[in-house]
């Protein structure tokens, strides 16, 4: 998921359960829910984990080659301590060359849609997330739009949830937005310095006019920088902080443009005030754990009294 374009902290003895300002969510991409930093720090602030990533075959069959048993296993371990919700991704960067065919005809949709099912049965998980990155036309979009509605059927007796991962350009009809529960709203990897605030509220406010429920937008955030020479460069929050002195309003380092716990907050804070779903994250390993840990910041701003 690279190029497209609520939890309490308790000051007591209270568990950490996903009570959010506002009931808002925390919603965290991990390619490796087993990491130290997923496991050891993330975990405590999220509301919900996006398990990253299943591959549709041509066949409609799903290739599961990107996730294992201690992937599940690291999953688990989170649900039982921080009881959050676990959904499974279906695509993403380099893993959707199947999907334009998989989602040809409605057959060949069903029977995508049943191995998906049967996959959130076998893991226990609370929902799919789709990131097709990108249809190439009018009837691919079409045909993406079918199976978000068809998916929705299939798994709404299950009580799962539906999620997509969508570019700021991207646009889908009224029945397509109706299906879904969440927006994963891929804030970043504009040119440029590639996830400034400005850009990021005109997107959120962009999507409200397209008639996407405002609870339904989660804004992204990343926890990366890109090169303003070379936007092909990238380098995780977590290595920038290990190479350079960074202070929490930093926002560029050495050619890098990046995220800092100032610009984090302010995005949360806007979050907040658009009443949107909440935020999502991409990608919770490339975090710190320090005291300018980016999830942290996300969690006392969501968890701070109004003024």
């Amino acid at each position: 998921m690279k190029f497209l374009s609520g939890i309490l902290l308790a000051f007591s003895s209270f568990a950490l359960v996903s009570t959010t300002h506002a009931d808002q969510r925390i919603v965290g991409y991990s390619m490796n829910p087993a990491s130290p930093i997923v496991q050891n720090h993330s975990a405590k602030y999220i509301t919900d984990l996006v398990w990253f990533s299943v591959e549709p075959n041509t066949d409609s069959t799903i290739d599961t080659t990107n996730i294992s048993e201690a992937g599940f296993n690291a999953i688990e371990t989170m649900r039982s301590q921080h009881d959050i919700r676990i959904h499974l991704a279906v695509g993403g960067w380099g893993r959707c060359e199947g999907f334009a065919e998989a989602t040809r005809t409605p057959e060949s949709r069903a029977t995508m849609i049943k191995h998906l099912v049967a996959l959130c049965k076998k893991y226990s998980l609370d929902g799919i997330d789709y990131d097709w990155e990108f249809p190439e036309n009018d009837q691919e979009y079409a045909q993406y739009s079918a199976l978000l509605v068809e998916t929705k059927a299939a798994i709404r007796p299950l009580k799962l949830e539906l999620s997509l991962a969508v570019s700021p350009w991207q646009t889908f009809p009224p029945e397509a937005i109706a299906a879904l529960d969440r927006f994963h709203l891929m804030a970043y990897d504009y040119n440029g310095k590639h996830s400034d605030p400005k850009r990021c509220k005109k997107t959120v406010e962009k999507f409200i006019r397209q008639g996407v429920p405002a609870e339904k937008i989660f804004l992204g955030v990343p926890f990366y920088g890109r090169s303003l020479a070379d936007r092909n460069q990238s380098a995780s929050y977590k290595n920038l902080f290990e190479k350079h002195t960074l202070l929490p309003k930093t926002d560029e380092i050495d050619g890098i443009y990046f995220n800092g716990p100032n610009t984090i907050a302010e995005k949360t804070r806007f979050a907040q005030k658009k009443q949107l779903g909440g935020i999502m994250i991409w990608e919770l390993s490339q975090d710190t754990t320090n005291d300018q840990s980016l999830i942290t910041t996300i969690h006392n701003v969501m968890n701070s009294k109004k003024d």
